[in-house]
Protein backbone atom coordinates (compact mmCIF):
# COMPACT_ATOMS: atom_id res chain seq x y z
CA UNK A 1 0.00 0.00 0.00
CA UNK A 2 2.66 2.51 0.61
CA UNK A 3 4.58 1.53 -2.51
CA UNK A 4 1.62 2.37 -4.26
CA UNK A 5 0.84 5.78 -2.64
CA UNK A 6 4.74 6.69 -3.22
CA UNK A 7 3.92 5.94 -6.56
CA UNK A 8 1.07 7.82 -6.88
CA UNK A 9 2.45 10.86 -5.31
CA UNK A 10 5.71 10.29 -7.51
CA UNK A 11 3.63 10.45 -10.65
CA UNK A 12 1.29 13.27 -9.68
CA UNK A 13 4.06 15.61 -8.67
CA UNK A 14 5.88 15.20 -12.26
CA UNK A 15 2.78 15.78 -14.02
CA UNK A 16 2.47 18.77 -11.20
CA UNK A 17 6.37 19.91 -12.67
CA UNK A 18 5.35 19.91 -16.68
CA UNK A 19 2.12 21.54 -15.93
CA UNK A 20 4.16 24.29 -14.30
CA UNK A 21 6.69 24.39 -17.40
CA UNK A 22 3.63 24.62 -19.14
CA UNK A 23 1.69 27.26 -17.28
CA UNK A 24 5.45 29.22 -17.57
CA UNK A 25 5.15 28.88 -21.43
CA UNK A 26 1.97 30.28 -22.04
CA UNK A 27 2.47 32.83 -19.79
CA UNK A 28 5.52 34.02 -21.13
CA UNK A 29 3.79 33.92 -24.54
CA UNK A 30 0.96 35.93 -23.48
CA UNK A 31 3.51 38.78 -22.01
CA UNK A 32 4.92 39.05 -25.24
CA UNK A 33 1.99 39.29 -27.00
CA UNK A 34 0.81 41.58 -24.34
CA UNK A 35 3.91 43.91 -24.07
CA UNK A 36 5.40 46.35 -26.45
CA UNK A 37 8.29 46.34 -24.37
CA UNK A 38 11.61 45.94 -27.02
CA UNK A 39 9.55 44.94 -29.57
CA UNK A 40 10.97 47.82 -31.86
CA UNK A 41 14.53 47.20 -30.71
CA UNK A 42 14.24 43.39 -31.65
CA UNK A 43 13.47 43.89 -35.15
CA UNK A 44 16.72 44.83 -36.28
CA UNK A 45 18.44 41.35 -34.89
CA UNK A 46 15.45 39.20 -34.74
CA UNK A 47 12.75 40.11 -36.92
CA UNK A 48 9.31 41.45 -35.29
CA UNK A 49 8.10 38.02 -37.55
CA UNK A 50 10.21 35.27 -35.50
CA UNK A 51 9.49 37.15 -32.27
CA UNK A 52 5.81 36.86 -32.49
CA UNK A 53 5.37 33.81 -34.02
CA UNK A 54 7.60 31.85 -31.38
CA UNK A 55 5.62 33.61 -28.96
CA UNK A 56 2.36 32.40 -30.44
CA UNK A 57 4.12 29.26 -29.93
CA UNK A 58 4.57 29.17 -26.89
CA UNK A 59 1.13 29.78 -25.62
CA UNK A 60 -0.19 27.13 -27.93
CA UNK A 61 2.49 24.54 -27.22
CA UNK A 62 1.80 25.67 -23.30
CA UNK A 63 -1.18 25.30 -23.41
CA UNK A 64 -1.49 21.75 -24.86
CA UNK A 65 1.08 20.65 -22.17
CA UNK A 66 -0.64 22.12 -19.06
CA UNK A 67 -4.33 20.62 -20.13
CA UNK A 68 -2.45 17.06 -20.86
CA UNK A 69 -0.20 17.36 -17.35
CA UNK A 70 -3.58 18.62 -15.22
CA UNK A 71 -5.31 16.11 -16.26
CA UNK A 72 -2.20 13.32 -15.76
CA UNK A 73 -2.25 15.14 -11.78
CA UNK A 74 -5.86 15.01 -11.50
CA UNK A 75 -6.17 11.10 -12.90
CA UNK A 76 -3.04 10.27 -10.95
CA UNK A 77 -4.73 11.45 -7.76
CA UNK A 78 -7.79 9.88 -8.19
CA UNK A 79 -6.24 6.52 -9.87
CA UNK A 80 -8.98 6.84 -12.39
CA UNK A 81 -9.83 8.20 -15.53
CA UNK A 82 -12.63 10.29 -14.69
CA UNK A 83 -11.40 13.75 -15.21
CA UNK A 84 -10.19 12.52 -19.18
CA UNK A 85 -13.51 11.18 -19.53
CA UNK A 86 -15.36 14.60 -18.74
CA UNK A 87 -13.07 16.57 -20.48
CA UNK A 88 -13.53 14.49 -23.36
CA UNK A 89 -17.08 14.74 -22.93
CA UNK A 90 -16.88 18.61 -22.74
CA UNK A 91 -14.74 18.65 -26.10
CA UNK A 92 -16.83 16.53 -27.99
CA UNK A 93 -20.26 17.88 -27.30
CA UNK A 94 -18.87 21.54 -28.12
CA UNK A 95 -17.57 19.81 -31.52
CA UNK A 96 -21.00 18.77 -32.28
CA UNK A 97 -22.85 21.31 -31.38
CA UNK A 98 -20.45 23.59 -34.26
CA UNK A 99 -20.43 20.90 -36.53
CA UNK A 100 -24.44 20.22 -36.56
CA UNK A 101 -25.45 23.91 -36.20
CA UNK A 102 -22.90 26.08 -37.69
CA UNK A 103 -21.07 23.61 -40.51
CA UNK A 104 -22.24 24.91 -43.90
CA UNK A 105 -24.65 26.86 -43.60
CA UNK A 106 -25.43 30.80 -43.29
CA UNK A 107 -22.09 31.35 -44.57
CA UNK A 108 -22.46 35.46 -44.83
CA UNK A 109 -21.91 34.79 -40.61
CA UNK A 110 -18.59 35.12 -40.29
CA UNK A 111 -18.77 32.84 -36.96
CA UNK A 112 -20.68 30.21 -39.90
CA UNK A 113 -17.35 30.44 -42.28
CA UNK A 114 -14.89 30.50 -39.86
CA UNK A 115 -16.22 26.91 -38.14
CA UNK A 116 -16.79 25.56 -41.86
CA UNK A 117 -13.21 26.24 -43.16
CA UNK A 118 -11.45 24.76 -39.44
CA UNK A 119 -14.11 21.35 -40.17
CA UNK A 120 -13.09 21.49 -43.70
CA UNK A 121 -9.08 21.56 -42.71
CA UNK A 122 -9.82 19.39 -40.02
CA UNK A 123 -10.81 16.37 -41.75
CA UNK A 124 -8.52 16.77 -44.75
CA UNK A 125 -5.16 17.09 -42.92
CA UNK A 126 -6.12 14.42 -40.41
CA UNK A 127 -8.17 12.58 -42.83
CA UNK A 128 -11.33 12.07 -40.90
CA UNK A 129 -14.81 12.48 -40.96
CA UNK A 130 -17.55 14.32 -38.29
CA UNK A 131 -16.97 14.09 -34.64
CA UNK A 132 -16.18 10.60 -32.84
CA UNK A 133 -16.32 6.94 -33.15
CA UNK A 134 -15.80 4.83 -36.12
CA UNK A 135 -17.57 3.69 -39.51
CA UNK A 136 -20.85 2.25 -37.19
CA UNK A 137 -20.77 5.36 -35.12
CA UNK A 138 -24.03 7.89 -35.84
CA UNK A 139 -21.22 10.86 -34.67
CA UNK A 140 -18.56 10.18 -37.35
CA UNK A 141 -19.58 10.34 -40.97
CA UNK A 142 -23.39 9.70 -40.35
CA UNK A 143 -23.39 12.92 -38.51
CA UNK A 144 -23.98 15.22 -41.45
CA UNK A 145 -26.92 13.04 -42.92
CA UNK A 146 -28.61 12.36 -39.49
CA UNK A 147 -27.74 15.55 -37.89
CA UNK A 148 -26.59 18.71 -39.58
CA UNK A 149 -27.97 21.51 -40.44
CA UNK A 150 -25.79 21.50 -43.75
CA UNK A 151 -27.39 18.44 -45.17
CA UNK A 152 -31.23 19.86 -44.23
CA UNK A 153 -30.31 23.41 -45.74
CA UNK A 154 -26.64 24.45 -46.94
CA UNK A 155 -25.93 20.85 -48.92
CA UNK A 156 -27.37 21.84 -52.59
CA UNK A 157 -25.91 18.88 -54.11
CA UNK A 158 -28.20 16.51 -51.94
CA UNK A 159 -24.08 14.82 -50.60
CA UNK A 160 -24.42 12.84 -47.75
CA UNK A 161 -21.01 13.88 -46.68
CA UNK A 162 -18.96 17.23 -47.73
CA UNK A 163 -15.83 17.25 -49.99
CA UNK A 164 -13.63 17.39 -47.29
CA UNK A 165 -14.36 13.79 -45.75
CA UNK A 166 -12.92 11.97 -49.15
CA UNK A 167 -9.59 10.77 -49.80
CA UNK A 168 -7.15 13.13 -51.46
CA UNK A 169 -6.82 10.56 -54.14
CA UNK A 170 -10.26 9.71 -53.90
CA UNK A 171 -13.24 9.89 -56.36
CA UNK A 172 -15.05 12.89 -54.95
CA UNK A 173 -18.72 11.83 -56.34
CA UNK A 174 -18.62 7.71 -55.26
CA UNK A 175 -17.21 9.13 -51.89
CA UNK A 176 -20.16 11.55 -51.34
CA UNK A 177 -22.76 8.95 -52.32
CA UNK A 178 -23.97 11.48 -55.50
CA UNK A 179 -23.55 8.26 -57.78
CA UNK A 180 -26.03 5.98 -55.75
CA UNK A 181 -23.86 3.07 -54.95
CA UNK A 182 -24.80 0.74 -52.25
CA UNK A 183 -22.73 1.40 -49.02
CA UNK A 184 -21.49 4.48 -46.92
CA UNK A 185 -22.62 7.19 -46.53
CA UNK A 186 -25.89 5.89 -48.34
CA UNK A 187 -26.40 3.10 -46.23
CA UNK A 188 -25.61 2.80 -42.41
CA UNK A 189 -24.95 3.01 -39.73
CA UNK A 190 -24.51 0.43 -38.72
CA UNK A 191 -23.20 -0.44 -42.15
CA UNK A 192 -22.71 -4.35 -43.58
CA UNK A 193 -20.21 -4.75 -46.09
CA UNK A 194 -20.06 -1.82 -47.98
CA UNK A 195 -17.73 0.31 -46.65
CA UNK A 196 -16.42 3.17 -48.98
CA UNK A 197 -12.89 3.28 -50.37
CA UNK A 198 -12.99 6.89 -50.70
CA UNK A 199 -14.70 8.16 -47.75
CA UNK A 200 -13.07 9.14 -44.56
CA UNK A 201 -14.61 7.35 -41.52
CA UNK A 202 -13.43 7.72 -38.49
CA UNK A 203 -14.23 11.24 -36.22
CA UNK A 204 -11.99 13.79 -36.32
CA UNK A 205 -11.82 13.85 -32.44
CA UNK A 206 -10.32 10.70 -32.13
CA UNK A 207 -7.74 11.30 -34.73
CA UNK A 208 -6.94 15.06 -33.07
CA UNK A 209 -6.28 12.73 -29.78
CA UNK A 210 -4.26 10.48 -31.90
CA UNK A 211 -2.56 13.29 -33.16
CA UNK A 212 -1.30 15.22 -29.86
CA UNK A 213 -0.80 12.13 -28.05
CA UNK A 214 1.71 11.12 -31.23
CA UNK A 215 3.67 14.50 -31.21
CA UNK A 216 3.18 15.45 -27.46
CA UNK A 217 7.14 15.64 -27.35
CA UNK A 218 7.63 17.88 -30.68
CA UNK A 219 4.98 20.10 -29.07
CA UNK A 220 6.45 20.27 -26.14
CA UNK A 221 10.23 20.81 -27.84
CA UNK A 222 8.49 23.50 -29.81
CA UNK A 223 7.52 25.21 -26.82
CA UNK A 224 10.52 25.25 -25.24
CA UNK A 225 12.73 26.52 -28.08
CA UNK A 226 10.18 29.01 -28.19
CA UNK A 227 10.39 30.20 -24.85
CA UNK A 228 14.35 30.45 -25.49
CA UNK A 229 14.33 32.77 -28.71
CA UNK A 230 11.73 34.81 -26.27
CA UNK A 231 14.00 35.19 -23.75
CA UNK A 232 17.07 35.80 -25.65
CA UNK A 233 15.22 38.52 -27.12
CA UNK A 234 14.02 39.97 -23.39
CA UNK A 235 17.97 39.58 -22.60
CA UNK A 236 19.27 41.79 -25.59
CA UNK A 237 16.67 44.45 -25.21
CA UNK A 238 16.96 44.99 -21.51
CA UNK A 239 20.90 45.29 -22.13
CA UNK A 240 19.97 47.23 -25.40
CA UNK A 241 18.21 49.49 -23.38
CA UNK A 242 20.29 49.81 -20.24
CA UNK A 243 23.13 51.15 -22.95
CA UNK A 244 20.52 53.70 -24.37
CA UNK A 245 20.29 55.09 -20.96
CA UNK A 246 23.89 54.85 -20.04
CA UNK A 247 24.56 57.18 -23.66
CA UNK A 248 21.65 59.19 -22.95
CA UNK A 249 22.88 59.85 -19.14
CA UNK A 250 26.47 61.53 -20.43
Amino acid sequence: MGTKGNIKCCAAVFHFLIFIAGVSSLSMGIYIIASDYGAHQLSAVLGDELYHVAAYIAIAGGTAIAIISLCGVCGSLKEKKCVLVIMSGKIQKSMKIALVNKYGVNLDHSENRMVTEVWDLMQKNLECCGVHGGVNSTDSWAIYKIKSQWYKHGNNRKAYVPDSCCRHDGDIITCTGLNGTEGTPIDGPPVGGNVNPHLYHKGCYDELVNYVQGHVLMIGGIAVASIVVILFGLIFSMSLYRSIREVDSY
